[in-house]
């Protein structure tokens, strides 16, 4: 291919994806519609569209997709599943969408395949989960036609956090109690990767927050928040469970504020949280007794500030083992940000 028909090829993708994110409500998939996740470049194809036919010739797609009908043995009888719809995302992995049944078809790698369904059978006792089973195509779960988060009022993303902490209430009921640390040896554990602007955070961090707390660490989702807590009516369902693991019981409770503040840069669950709020206060407590701590409201900032620490250990763990080392310094940037901005606040408190 000579550069002239490349560039016109990269550009004809380019339009693609601009069309693409200047649809409003991309995360409802309807036919006729793409979607895009704003993680990479994570496409959705549909095969009523083409429009992508540079990259994806519609019918090799739609050979793709024929691929994709087979039964499913199930204890009520089977069913075809068809794929309409095909969502590309990162290391080969792909998801099938069938419409017409709401089902989709995540296909991974045999060994996360493993890992995320021995994670979604811990939590399923007390969280509604979308997966149904899992075969050797790969885990099939339910289509949730949820609301999304940009078009929820402030009441509804409070009622949507208090539907979260009952969540932790009973999860932290049933949890096995791990093990138990403090903010030091949470530092050091970060401080032994040897990044100096996470360093000189941490030692911001240390200046205001009491490390006498001896934190308790139980199995945790590891990344809730309401991008994986979808809101559908009265119902609510957990997703994305490949980064469940033991972790502070903080992790999952502060999560979902942390999320809000740095990525939809909303302070009403932080103001909500450091204001004390009793609808919020009473479920902390009954959250901190069902691990064998005592709740005590004036060290808010301290328990967020330990939960801080906790994420950086996570992100930096992360990046090291998900990114080359040339990448890393790109993304410890955009952590950094983040960190300073949540920090900047609670230094205003």
């Amino acid at each position: 291919m000579d550069g002239k028909a490349k560039l016109k090829r990269n550009m004809h993708g380019l339009m693609f994806i601009l069309k693409a994110v200047s649809m409003k409500k991309y995360h409802v998939l309807k036919p006729g519609q793409y979607k895009i996740w704003w993680s990479e470049k994570n496409i959705v194809y549909h095969t009523a569209c083409g429009g992508f036919c540079a990259y994806f010739p519609r019918q090799e797609m739609n050979r793709f997709l024929d691929g994709f009908s087979f039964r499913i043995r199930q204890s009520q009888g089977g069913y075809c599943f068809r794929g309409q719809a095909i969502l590309f995302t990162l290391n080969g992995e792909y998801k099938v969408f069938d419409l017409e049944k709401s089902r989709i078809l995540t296909c991974l790698p045999e060994e996360k395949k493993r890992l995320v369904w021995d994670n979604i059978r811990h939590f399923r006792g007390c969280l509604n989960v979308t997966v149904l089973e899992v075969n050797e195509k790969g885990i099939i779960e339910k289509y949730i036609p949820y609301r999304n988060r940009d078009l929820w009022t402030e009441d509804e993303v409070r009622a949507g956090y208090l539907e979260i902490l009952d969540d932790q209430m009973r999860l932290t009921l049933r949890a096995k109690r791990e093990y138990v640390k403090n903010g030091r040896e949470i530092l050091k554990e970060i401080m032994d990767y040897g990044i100096s602007e996470i360093s000189g955070l941490c030692r911001r961090i240390e200046k205001n927050t009491g490390f006498d707390v001896d934190i308790p660490f139980i199995r945790q989702h590891g990344d809730v928040h309401f991008g994986n807590v979808l809101f559908c009516g009265k119902e609510h369902f957990y997703i994305d469970f490949e980064y469940a693991r033991t972790e502070s019981f903080l992790f999952d409770l502060f999560n979902c504020i942390y999320v809000e503040m740095t990525d939809r840069h909303s302070l009403i669950l932080a103001e909500d949280f450091f204001s004390r709020q009793q609808e919020f206060a009473d479920r902390y407590k009954a959250i901190f007794e069902n691990v064998g701590m005592r709740y005590q409201e004036q060290r808010n900032k301290d328990y967020f500030l330990l939960f801080l620490l906790s994420r950086i250990r996570f992100d930096i763990g992360s990046a090291f083992r998900r990114f080359p080392k040339c990448r890393r310094k790109k993304y410890f940037d955009l952590l950094l940000r983040k960190y300073n901005g949540v920090l900047g606040y609670l230094e205003g408190i």
